[in-house]
């Protein structure tokens, strides 16, 4: 990129590297994927990163995690480079180390006094009230059917105070 245009690239600590897995696979960072690899791949591991990031900063997540990695970013007021550089530091060390990138996000959450996160995007945040406030009629209109008799009334109460409760969760 700086051979093609006059692009600032960060200095080579503060580089890294997201992967996206399909599920919550998650590897640690660079350093203990090529541990967990082994020798074989080492080489191959190194060749790919070499002098362009460092090695423990490659980290991996979910798509879910993403949400919740950039979710408490805003929250906090912090960057991204902010959460990983944390994330990395934290690695560094046994002590520290996690095993779940759930658990960074909730460090990272006590580090900055941030006691909740929004997940989610606005379209997807809509698009649940949408469903939710769809199921939500349709438990009021077989509620109504089911009274005539009071036969099955209470199950749907349940539900819907259980649909109420998953929807105030989400959104504190």
């Amino acid at each position: 990129m700086i051979k093609v245009s006059e692009v600032e690239i960060a200095p080579f600590e503060k580089r890294y590297a997201v992967v996206i897995t399909h599920q919550d696979f998650y590897f640690g960072n660079g350093i203990k994927l090529a541990s967990y690899l082994g020798d074989e791949y080492r080489g191959r591991i190194d060749d790919v990163v070499q002098e362009k990031l460092p090695l423990d900063n490659v980290h991996f997540c979910g798509v879910s995690d993403l949400e919740s990695i950039l979710a408490v970013c805003k929250a906090s007021g912090t960057e991204l480079e902010d959460f990983f550089d944390f994330c990395t530091l934290e690695e560094s060390d046994p002590l520290t180390a996690k095993f779940m990138i759930k658990q960074h996000v909730e460090a990272y959450m006590r580090k900055h006094s941030v006691e909740s996160i929004q997940f989610g995007t606005e379209r997807l945040n809509s698009v649940i009230d949408e469903l939710s406030s769809k199921v939500n009629m349709s438990v009021q209109t077989s509620q109504s059917y089911w009274k005539q008799g009071e036969f099955l009334t209470g199950n749907y109460l349940q539900l819907k105070n259980e649909l109420l409760k998953l929807s105030i969760a989400r959104n504190n």
